[in-house]
């Protein structure tokens, strides 16, 4: 796994003390193994992304629409990205992207 930049990490740590109301409420349901015994993390750096949520254990990412949402991504080139799900696989029925 890479490594996270300095600058990424405080950054992520910024955005879990002023979360949208969309993560707040999200994460009132999913803290505290709430959903199935599943650890989530707020704000996780993945670079080069930081997910609202993420449970690495089941390799998931979930992300909460909030106003921080409203520009487009940017994706750097060669990059894609999918939804992986639970079981590994792509949102496209593969297990890669």
């Amino acid at each position: 796994m890479p490594r996270i930049k300095e600058d990424t990490r405080d950054r992520a740590r910024t955005m879990r003390h002023v979360p949208t109301d969309a993560e707040r409420k999200l994460w009132s349901i999913l803290r505290r193994r709430q959903i199935g015994g599943w650890y989530f993390r707020r704000q996780h750096p993945i670079p080069p992304y930081i997910a609202d949520f993420a449970c690495v254990e089941a390799r998931l990412v979930v992300e909460a629409d909030g106003g921080q949402h409203a520009d487009p991504p940017t994706t750097p080139p060669g990059t894609s990205i999918c939804g992986i799900t639970a079981g590994g696989s792509c949102a496209s029925g593969t297990t890669t992207c």
